[in-house]
């Protein structure tokens, strides 16, 4: 069973006894049944969570009648030092299916924010030559499309498909669009801006064809600018494949 909340439910104090779905906007938290003592905090499989304003009430498994309040920003610090992996994550592909990101356990990982008007958009043919080069050997491709950096993607999803398929015959996989920074930031992308921080630490992407690598094992390895070429990655792949 699970517990539906709604955004504009969110300053409700909750007893977990479920696992509870908070819904915000586009995007869904799913926030697994916690264990907590009087004076500790011990979160198990906490998932996607990244909006600080809900807060809830924790029952106690070792005292029923003390309850302990825990914000979000707990859970976040819990879930980005405690799982070290993407795989706790859910996508959806370019048709709105989601996808598991443990699917892709194993697999050497390239995630990339991508865009169809852009001036790196010829990248899309580096891209798809290092994925025919590696892919028999693991490596993954994962295309995210953005319109946050000048509105540089304003296709649907059937436009994007059709125009990375004809002009750069792209067969790695195409996620749907979504935003990779601000309030309504991917849960995915807050994970591995988080995990692999810019430039004197910013966190914030900076353009289209950021690119994210991660090793097998899920951990995020490296966060490369959208100037530099697919093809300069090789090394770092074929590292990361051996």
């Amino acid at each position: 069973m699970v517990n539906r909340v709604n955004e504009n439910e969110y300053t409700h104090i909750l007893t977990i006894e479920d696992p509870i779905e908070f819904v915000s906007q586009s995007n869904k938290y799913l926030i697994n049944q916690c264990e907590v003592g009087p004076h500790t905090h011990s979160f198990s499989n906490v998932y996607s969570v990244n909006d600080l304003r809900l807060f809830i009430k924790l029952r106690s498994k070792e005292a029923k009648d003390c309850d302990l309040v825990a914000s979000t920003s707990h859970l976040k610090d819990c879930m980005s030092s405690n799982t070290g992996s993407i795989y706790d994550f859910t996508v959806n592909q370019l048709n709105g299916t989601p996808e598991s990101l443990a699917t892709f356990r194993g697999k050497v990982l390239l995630i990339v924010n991508i865009a169809s008007n852009c001036g790196f958009t010829p990248q899309y043919r580096g891209l798809e030559e290092i994925y025919q080069k590696y892919r028999d050997q693991g490596l993954e491709i994962l295309g995210f499309p953005c319109n946050q950096f000048g509105a540089q993607e304003p296709r649907t999803a059937d436009e994007i498909s059709a125009f990375c398929e004809n002009n750069y015959g792209v067969t790695f996989p195409l996620l749907e669009k979504i935003e990779v920074n601000g309030g309504h930031a991917a849960p995915l992308y807050q994970f591995l801006k988080n995990a692999a921080p810019g430039l004197l630490g910013s966190e914030g992407i900076k353009w289209n064809f950021t690119k994210f690598l991660v090793a097998k094992d899920g951990s995020v390895v490296g966060r490369f600018a959208p100037q530099t070429k697919p093809k300069s990655l090789a090394a770092d792949i074929e590292k990361l494949l051996s």
